[in-house]
């Protein structure tokens, strides 16, 4: 589950301009330095880090 809404999470980094808290809230996280820190864990780097890398 929360590999879908990682995966999920990246799809919207890429393809919107909505900011990571909104992210966060619309994949089905609670708590947005929670899922900053799994993103992290999971990719190596941040939500924002990975949407500007995707430029």
């Amino acid at each position: 589950m929360t590999q879908y809404r990682l995966a999920t999470a990246c799809d919207l980094l890429r393809n919107s301009q909505k900011q990571v808290s909104e992210i966060c809230f619309a994949v089905g996280f609670n708590d947005l330095p929670h899922f900053i820190r799994v993103f992290t864990s999971t990719y190596g780097m941040s939500p924002t880090k990975f949407r500007k890398n995707q430029f």
